[in-house]
């Protein structure tokens, strides 16, 4: 269980993001288009079903990107901060948090590896497309089990049973690790990393190119109540192994 994917990813994992995640109108794109502005959302809130009091608490974002996941979760906690080892994409994320006016929220460049914040230092730590980028999935629960101070960890994981998010991971190399991603291997790192119970269910079936902007724009808006009827009915069946996000919540 105690998986290393060695350095060279992890820098591999850095230079991608730095380039991928420079670009502020992108970032404001996935909070213009409808059905991605329903997914950015939707993931956030099933996420954080099993907690109350989240207006009082404080959360930690890793993996914040461009901060647009900081930005959803700024509406649900009375602080977050948000944490990314791309300063490209932290550079990013403080532009966008101040084209949002956010005023809760914070981010930083920072390293799971090695983390800058004392131990339960937050409430709750939120992560999403995350776990499959680190070099080490493992050492990265340890370490942010051991800053929570309710010992939780909620968000998801894209999962690699999806044939969609599957192909992606054969396509783009930074994105192999989620190959490895499923329910039994987010379950098997959650306990292992000590926590006792963990929750996973299955969400977003919708097709992954309508969150590029060459494809999906305003014009898709009328499709987001089909979108969400669909997905609402295919999460009942069995196909439900088959969606694209595990959302998850682990505590100890």
């Amino acid at each position: 269980m105690n998986q290393d994917r060695g350095q060279e990813f992890k820098e591999f994992q850095r230079e991608t993001y730095d380039n991928l995640y420079s670009d502020l109108d992108f970032a404001l794109y996935k909070v213009q288009h409808p059905i991605r502005t329903y997914f950015e959302h939707e993931v956030i809130s099933l996420a954080l079903e099993g907690l109350e009091g989240t207006a009082e608490m404080s959360c930690l974002d890793v993996g914040c990107g461009q901060g647009v996941t900081t930005y959803v979760l700024s509406k649900h906690f009375e602080r977050v901060i948000g944490v990314d080892f791309s300063s490209g994409a932290i550079k990013t994320a403080r532009e966008f948090l101040t084209a949002m006016g956010v005023s809760n929220a914070c981010v930083l460049v920072g390293d799971v590896d090695s983390l800058c914040l004392p131990d339960n230092s937050v409430d709750v730590v939120h992560f999403k497309d995350f776990l499959h980028h680190t070099a080490q999935p493992l050492r990265a629960m340890e370490n942010l089990r051991r800053v929570s101070r309710q010992g939780r960890i909620v968000g998801a994981e894209v999962n690699g049973h999806s044939p969609i998010m599957s192909l992606f991971g054969r396509i783009a190399k930074h994105e192999r690790g989620l190959l490895d991603s499923n329910r039994k291997w987010l379950t098997d790192l959650a306990l292992a990393a000590g926590f006792k119970a963990v929750d996973i269910k299955e969400f977003s079936f919708y097709p992954y190119p309508m969150r590029i902007p060459v494809i999906g724009d305003r014009r898709l808006a009328p499709l987001l109540p089909a979108v969400r009827a669909v997905e609402a009915l295919l999460v009942k069946t069995p196909l439900r192994r088959y969606a694209n996000y595990l959302i998850f919540d682990a505590s100890s």
